[in-house]
């Protein structure tokens, strides 16, 4: 009896784990398009993996559930350097510019860049 009492007790655990972020963008990964939106997905699936094998829970699912957001909406716009938590200096002006230059790229990715390089640009820009 306290063996079937654990496993009920571990049970939600066992679930929650499952459905991880992390795990739910894996098993949607698993039908890939070849598009933007697959490509991104898949970029954010590999630095959340990264991540959580540093140890930055957070990061990790932080970035998955934008890999899922991406399969789902099709897009995710990359990170707002002034929504990060940073001293106003130089860098936050030069993250501002290089965000500029990537939504001009996404603009016009289809006529310029192929699906795949421009998602790996936009997870190198939000890492």
């Amino acid at each position: 009896m306290l063996t079937f009492r654990r496993f009920l007790l571990m049970f939600p655990l066992c679930v929650f784990a499952a459905c991880s972020p992390v795990q739910e963008l894996k098993q949607a990964s698993q039908h890939d398009t070849g598009s933007f939106a697959d490509s991104l997905a898949a970029e954010y699936l590999g630095f959340s993996e990264s991540e959580a094998e540093q140890g930055r829970e957070a990061a990790s699912e932080h970035f998955a559930l934008k890999g899922l957001d991406a399969k789902k909406n099709g897009d995710v716009e990359p990170e707002r350097p002034r929504e990060w938590q940073m001293e106003a200096t130089d860098d936050r002006d030069d993250l501002q510019g290089a965000r500029r230059r990537l939504m001009q790229a996404r603009t016009d990715f289809v006529k310029r860049v192929s699906s795949q390089s421009l998602a790996r640009a936009q997870v190198l820009y939000d890492c």
